[in-house]
């Protein structure tokens, strides 16, 4: 579950993910005989991103896109620093830095109308630093999303309610 406030200049995000925190039998009804120290349990994660629009010389059609994602839980803590450009409002590239693991090159393509209303797709590659780097050549990840504008409008005021019009209008 998480939520994302979007503006045109910028956005942050919260989500986690494992809210319930399932607890499962891995090896048999003996490792979670009470007392013996055995808890299965997927942990709770979160996540906390934002990134800024800047448009490069003044131009909308080029921005750069600079982002941070920290991931934690009770055992870790991990940052993502990276940046995309994004042109002509449809295509995007890029390339993140994650905090001892490795890089990810990334490309995309959006197609959103005035409304806020479309879809994105994406690819990733992230090429892996760390020691897992002689069992693991990197992964290859791909991305869809659907955005749905959300309008808030609030109620129009009643007249009648309001004790600055002094009675409102007259019916």
């Amino acid at each position: 579950i998480g939520a994302l406030y979007n503006t045109k200049d910028y956005f942050v995000g919260i989500s986690t993910l494992h809210l319930p925190q399932t607890q499962f039998d891995w090896y048999g009804s003996t490792a979670n005989i009470p007392g013996n120290g055995f808890v299965n349990r997927v942990g709770r994660h979160v996540y906390i991103n934002g990134g800024y629009n800047l448009p490069l010389a003044g131009n909308q059609d080029l921005v750069l896109q600079p982002r941070t994602l920290l991931k934690f839980d009770r055992a870790k803590f991990q940052w993502d620093l990276g940046s995309l450009i994004e042109i002509n409002q449809k295509y995007w590239g890029g390339l993140n830095i994650r905090g001892g693991e490795g890089i990810m090159f990334l490309a995309g393509f959006k197609s959103i109308n005035n409304k806020g209303e479309g879809f994105k797709i994406g690819l990733s590659y992230d090429l892996t630093l760390s020691q897992i780097q002689s069992i693991s050549n990197g992964t290859i990840e791909l991305m869809g999303n659907y955005c749905f504008p959300v309008n808030i409008k609030p109620d129009e005021p009643d007249p009648d309610l309001l004790p600055r019009f002094l009675g409102g209008y007259s019916r």
